[in-house]
């Protein structure tokens, strides 16, 4: 329900964590603890934890990251070149993987991309959204992408009043990034590391 939060505080990617890439990369994988630790660390201890982090999970969820992140690092470049993992769709991608279908659909919020002056062209991709399907249990979640031009794809909120979101989810950080070292000896050793003066 992480996701809940941040979209709904926020009206764009600029939100989201920029300056350090490795948390902008792994922050929507990560469990809440792990965030909190994190934010709190030195350099030192955030070099350390960002090692633990992935000693606590198989490393064939490292794979699966990696790919992901490679993947995203290309196809979203042209919504955020520094930083394409931090947009909206890429961090989606990041937690859930390939959506079973992608469609598009005739979008509510076309109007925010109408054109300014006559002299400008009507946006067609601005009356589109994109929608990704996702099967959880016995239902299907829906990700709406609202097109925000000149390149953007910003998540629909009104996606976060259904519930099996929060758990799709929290599914995925449980299974396929789950933390498989004991978890009082991860925690422990999270707790150990040096803190921010």
């Amino acid at each position: 329900m992480v996701l809940a939060f941040l979209v709904l505080g926020a009206c764009s990617i600029n939100f989201f964590p920029t300056r350090d890439d490795w948390f902008a990369q792994h922050y929507i994988i990560m469990q809440d603890f792990e965030k909190k630790i994190y934010k709190n660390l030195s350099r030192e201890g955030k070099q350390k934890f960002q090692d633990l982090f992935w000693e606590a999970r198989e490393s064939e969820a490292r794979d699966v990251f990696a790919e992901r992140l490679d993947y995203v690092s290309k196809i979203y470049q042209k919504e955020n070149k520094i930083q394409p993992w931090n947009t909206d769709r890429a961090r989606i991608y990041l937690l859930n993987g390939n959506p079973a279908a992608i469609d598009y659909r005739d979008s509510t919020h076309w109007i925010e991309a109408t054109p300014r002056s006559d002299t400008e062209s009507e946006d067609i991709q601005a009356r589109i959204d994109e929608v990704w399907t996702y099967p959880f249990q016995n239902f299907f979640i829906y990700y709406r992408f609202n097109f925000i031009p000149p390149s953007e794809w910003r998540l629909d909120s009104e996606l976060y009043r259904d519930p099996h979101v929060g758990e799709l989810e929290q599914e995925n950080k449980d299974t396929i990034f789950a933390i498989v070292m004991d978890m009082e000896q991860y925690r422990m050793e999270l707790a150990n590391l040096e803190k921010r003066k």
